[in-house]
């Protein structure tokens, strides 16, 4: 009976063990299976680039093109970019942008594009938008319009407080006239949101009272808009454009364009044009040699893929966001996602964590084979993807029961509580389930010790005294190094594993003095005071907990290992704290109470 209770608890524990591992829930991250499963139905990238080549959209399909996300043949892509003459520098269509270009006329365009071709890293937009004589012939048809808030666009380069570019210099006045007519033929065509629009007109008229808030946020707005337009042609900048409905989330995304440039980002700059100051001289200034500093060698360009996550989920500030939490390990959690199609996309923008990958220890699960990978059915998936919280706790209540049934006799075998009430057994093995459960998920997912990754600062990063064109495109970086995150993230792993085993085995010692007190033949009373002696033995696990918080804190200081250190400092009070109320209540008091009838039992006899 004895070997048949013990089989049946190993097999018991092994099925929650599996079902505890293999169930797709993870605290910060997403499995696979769990995106593959939301993104089922949903669009493709590919139906998407598809739709845009029949509307004629080219430019934002060459994008995704780029980003290696679609397959679709030169001649479909050359068929809809010969359509119309301007197609192949627009990008696709645009009944404002071709009547401005019939303003113009054959002429000044082939002048304009004189020192651009198709192949070029910039794009056809900006040359188009330099030349004074177009420029001209833009605000021509501009002042047509009826709209209020495109004649306050106009009016507000007048401002006072846009008199520091420098209006009347042929290079300053450009940047702000490229800048507003820009943003005003976007605003002609619709293509703002109409949060953004909104928030556009009133800082608009705000800016045209001298209100200094509104003018540097539009010096912001239009620095933005301008970078986007050394990059993307018309086509792409205004399928992007509106997919935002506020501004700050277009400034980060100019700041990641040019953060994860990789070995384009010197093709970014358009040489032609020399300093344009867009932002006050109050703000402090970032030189040169800061700016370009990267955060490691990279030699892809991210943009494309940056580019179609946005436009492919509507979610510019999640988009924004996850790159800012992840930076460049985003890029391959972002294009898996768009792979496993839209709704997959949007669950990991909507989670902002990564893409679950299992440590090399989980090598063994592979061992099970397909027959065991096929209790993965859609109904748990699908389980998994509309009750994240329900899921994740039914794991961790898996891996709770299989570490009491595994490790509880085990453990049990120090101190004798068989003959213990069953609610005070159910506890033990409670408490040392929760422990195995703690211990399981920092095994399954080691991203759970990451420290949050700290954010760019984009305040810092966009309000330049003078800004470059040249220096607009290339890689700025004001963030530590790659390297210095894995280092900071192994000594986290180290730290946390080292306080874990002196707890174990000052867990371990505390069972054998309770198991050596028992085993004494004294009286009732004297193991009493026994183990009163040994309370500061039994209590030692909270002072080595606190002594790891001291010793981590100051190892933050001393070797500058921030996330390690306060990690560590709170696992090492946390694992103090686990381990002696499991100690104290599931083993030494039982123990004490059976000691303390015994001595009733004695004094009534």
């Amino acid at each position: 009976m004895k070997w048949f209770k013990f089989t049946l608890a190993l097999l018991l524990a092994a099925a929650f063990a599996y079902l505890g591992f293999n169930l797709p829930s993870n605290f910060r991250s997403l499995d696979r299976r769990v995106l593959a499963t939301a993104g089922k139905g949903t669009q493709t990238i590919k139906e998407l680039a598809e739709a845009r080549i029949e509307q004629d959209q080219v430019g934002p399909v060459k994008l995704m093109l780029a980003a290696g996300l679609v397959d679709i043949s030169e001649e479909k892509v050359q068929k809809a970019t010969d359509r119309q003459y301007y197609y192949p520098f627009t990008g696709g269509p645009d009944e404002h942008f071709a009547k401005f270009l019939e303003r113009i006329g054959d002429d000044a365009i082939g002048k304009s594009l004189s020192l651009w071709n198709q192949d070029a890293k910039f794009s056809a937009t900006i040359f188009l938008l330099l030349r004074e004589s177009n420029r001209a012939a833009i605000e021509d048809y501009l002042q047509e319009s009826e709209s209020p808030a495109i004649k306050s666009l106009l009016d507000s380069r007048g401002s006072e407080g846009f008199k520091d570019l420098d209006p009347a210099h042929p290079i300053s006045g450009a940047a702000l006239d490229m800048a507003v007519l820009a943003t005003a033929l976007l605003m002609k065509g619709n293509y703002f949101h109409p949060s953004l629009e909104q928030w556009l007109s009133n800082t608009t008229d705000q800016a045209i009272r001298e209100n200094d808030i509104s003018i540097q946020e539009l010096k912001r707005f239009y620095t933005a808009v301008l970078t986007l337009a050394v990059y993307l042609d018309w086509s792409q900048l205004k399928e992007l454009i509106r997919t935002y409905e506020h501004w700050y989330p277009l400034e980060k995304t100019v700041y990641l364009f040019r953060n994860f440039a990789g070995a384009a980002r010197g093709n970014f700059a358009y040489n032609s044009v020399s300093t344009i100051e867009v932002a006050p001289s109050a703000e402090p200034a970032v030189n040169d040699e800061q700016a370009v500093q990267p955060v490691e060698d990279v030699a892809k360009d991210y943009r494309p893929l940056l580019y179609s996550a946005i436009l492919f989920s509507s979610r510019p500030a999640g988009v924004v966001d996850f790159v800012e939490k992840h930076k460049q390990d985003a890029f391959e959690d972002l294009e898996t996602a768009i792979r496993l199609n839209e709704s997959a996309l949007l669950l990991l923008l909507d989670r902002q964590v990564e893409i679950y990958e299992p440590p090399a220890t989980m090598f063994f699960m592979s061992f099970a084979g397909t027959a065991l990978n096929k209790l993965q059915v859609p109904t748990l998936l699908q389980f998994v993807v509309d009750k994240p919280r329900l899921a994740l706790f039914l794991k961790i209540l898996c891996l709770a029961i299989a570490g009491a049934l595994l490790m509880g006799d085990f453990v049990t075998s120090f101190s004798d509580i068989r003959s213990q009430p069953l609610a005070s057994r159910s506890l033990n093995y409670g408490l040392i389930g929760i422990v195995f459960a703690l211990l399981a998920v920092i095994w399954i997912e080691p991203s759970i010790l990451k420290g949050s990754q700290p954010k760019f600062d984009f305040d810092v990063a966009n309000l330049f005294n003078t800004v470059h064109i040249e220096e607009m495109t290339q890689l700025a970086n004001t963030m530590g190094t790659a390297s210095a995150e894995a280092t900071n993230h192994s000594a986290t792993v180290g730290i946390i594993i080292g306080f874990l085993v002196i707890q174990l085995i000052i867990f371990v010692l505390g069972l054998l003095k309770l198991k050596s007190i028992k085993n004494d033949e004294g009286s009732t009373v004297m193991k009493l005071r026994l183990l009163e002696n040994e309370e500061n033995l039994f209590d030692t696990g909270l002072f080595v907990g606190l002594g790891g918080t001291v010793i981590s804190l100051i190892l933050l200081n001393v070797w500058q290992l921030k996330e390690a250190s306060l990690v560590a400092a709170y696992a090492s009070t946390l694992f103090g704290i686990l381990f002696v109320a499991v100690l104290k209540i599931g083993f030494v008091r039982p123990y004490r109470n059976l000691l303390i009838r015994e001595q009733e039992m004695i004094f009534e006899e």
